[in-house]
């Protein structure tokens, strides 16, 4: 009887010791870093007016447009590094080359406002939304009217900031909201003008 009792405290002691070694960890996700590339593009808005014009149509139409400084088409492409921390959060950066557009379009010509973008954009991830502020850089700013003035100018490069917040579908598809802060300053010292170029838009990029 004894002998009984004594194997059965020990068993009873030893027992979940055994049993625990046959007992899945709980699973734990390894921070890994990514090193990709992207495209995008954005419809943005904003910035002051450069100029006005009467465009006539060949249906005899005609309507007021402008050209605004912070206007209007955005398509860029670069590379981003991302560390992913866990499936609820990541961090990186991003760096953009683009061409920024905005024109308008007449039987008797096109007036154009042209700029090339470099952005550099630290960016947190949080639940899928991504949000990052940065700095950009705008080179060979030119406004050209080979409509009605027949006038080509160009601005001093200028630098400013971009804020981003997208959301993250699939790690792959980014889609969300872009502001930058920037001024253009065309003309030379005394003959010098400047423009609030800020603008907001939309924006969406694939993630390769």
């Amino acid at each position: 009887m004894n002998k009984i009792l004594t194997g059965a405290l020990l068993l009873a002691a030893f027992g979940p010791c055994a049993f625990a070694d046959d007992v899945a960890p709980l699973s734990t996700s390894t921070p890994t870093n990514d090193f990709g590339a992207l495209i995008g593009g954005a419809f943005t808005f904003g910035g002051d007016e450069l100029a006005e014009y009467q465009v006539e149509y060949e249906d005899g139409d005609n309507s007021s447009e402008n050209i605004r400084a912070g206007e209007q088409f955005y398509l860029f492409g670069g590379a981003y590094f991302r560390h992913t921390e866990s499936a609820e959060l990541a961090y990186g950066a991003q760096f953009n080359v683009g061409w920024f557009n905005n024109s308008i379009s007449g039987d008797n010509g096109d007036v154009t406002l042209t700029r090339y973008p470099f952005e550099l954009i630290p960016f947190i991830e949080f639940h899928k939304f991504r949000f990052g502020l940065g700095l950009t850089l705008h080179t060979s700013i030119e406004f050209e009217d080979d409509a009605v003035y027949e006038v080509a100018v160009e601005a001093e490069d200028a630098s400013g900031t971009v804020f981003i917040i997208e959301y993250l579908f699939a790690d792959h598809l980014a889609v969300g909201l872009r502001m930058v802060d920037i001024e253009y300053e065309f003309g030379e010292g005394r003959y010098s003008e400047t423009f609030d170029a800020g603008h907001a838009g939309i924006s969406a990029s694939w993630l390769f």
